[in-house]
């Protein structure tokens, strides 16, 4: 398929699509790649590069925190 001006490629799927500032689910083909897109987020999948520093690491190491109840 040859690609106009007004297309624009899905981030998720890959698929060329038509450029429309009304639709809900830019810059997303669909509601679906948007809501895998999120998904990866929530994951950790994808995210934004960073350096990773010596406290970066540090923070992986501690413990979770463990709160006891008493109940009476």
């Amino acid at each position: 398929m040859t690609k106009t001006p007004n297309q624009i490629r899905c981030p998720t799927c890959g698929k060329d699509f038509l450029f429309d500032r009304t639709l809900v689910s830019m810059p997303f083909c669909s509601q679906q790649c948007k809501w895998v897109d999120l998904g990866k987020w929530m994951n950790e999948g994808i995210g934004i590069p960073h350096d990773v520093t010596e406290d970066d690491e540090e923070d992986d190491e501690e413990p979770p925190i463990v709160r006891e109840y008493k109940f009476d």
